[in-house]
C-alpha cells in the first residue's frame, strides 16, 4: 500500500485512499463512525464479592 494512503498515526487511512477506493467500491458506502463511552463510577467495592455455589449433583453409573 502507498504510503500516502496510510495516515501518520499508522492506524488509519488517508482520504486519498477513500478517494482511490470509492469507484471500486461504489458510492453506497456508509460512512464509518468511532463509538465513544462513557466512563461509569466504580460501583463495587474493592473487597471481594463471593457468590453463593450452587448444588454440583454427579452421578456416576445407574443406581
Amino acid at each position: 500500500m502507498e504510503d500516502e494512503f496510510i495516515s501518520k498515526t499508522g492506524t488509519d487511512v488517508t482520504e486519498a485512499f477513500r478517494l482511490y477506493m470509492q469507484p471500486l467500491l461504489g458510492s453506497d458506502v456508509p460512512e464509518a463512525y468511532r463509538l465513544r463511552y462513557n466512563r461509569v463510577a466504580k460501583v463495587l467495592s474493592s473487597t471481594r464479592v463471593q457468590r453463593p455455589r450452587s448444588p454440583c449433583i454427579l452421578t456416576i453409573g445407574a443406581v
